[in-house]
This record gives C-alpha cells, sequence and structure tokens, in this order.
C-alpha cells in the first residue's frame, strides 16, 4: 500500500510548517528584543547619573582635573563598588 498525499496538502503543510517557523522566530526575536531593550534603558539611567555627576564636579571644581586619574579612580570605584576585591 503506497499512499501518496496530494500536490495540494504537500502545499498546505510546507506553508503552515513556514508560519509556524516565523511565528515561533518572531516571538523569540520579540522577547530577546524586549530584553535588551530593558538592558539599554539600565545602563541609559546610568550613564545619565554619571554624567549629572560629571558637570556638577565641573561646574563646581576649581582646581584642573586630570583626566588620566578621574579615568582610573572611576574604575576602581565601579569595581569596588559591585563588591569585587
Amino acid at each position: 500500500m503506497n499512499k501518496r498525499i496530494s500536490l495540494g496538502a504537500a502545499v498546505t503543510l510546507i506553508i503552515v510548517a513556514i508560519a509556524a517557523t516565523f511565528s515561533v522566530t518572531f516571538v523569540i526575536a520579540m522577547r530577546n528584543f524586549d530584553y535588551n531593550l530593558k538592558q539599554v534603558s539600565k545602563r541609559q539611567e546610568m550613564f545619565e547619573y554619571i554624567t549629572l555627576v560629571d558637570k556638577d564636579v565641573r561646574q563646581n571644581y576649581y582646581g584642573k582635573i586630570n583626566e588620566d586619574k578621574l579615568r582610573e579612580a572611576l574604575a576602581k570605584g565601579y569595581i569596588s563598588g559591585i563588591g569585587d576585591p
């Protein structure tokens, strides 16, 4: 017994498989995009805060700022702030 499916049924199955693949891929991509967008928003808030502090310090500090020392201290403070020795 050799069972064959009609050409119309085969094309329909292929279209359904393509639609299902597209739908699953789209849902996964949107979840990934939403997650990444939230991470960017969190980082943006942090950088806005750092920018605000930097602006305030530069406006009110009367001495000359050593940019190299500032960058080094910023990195050390960042590492210290997350609890990494």
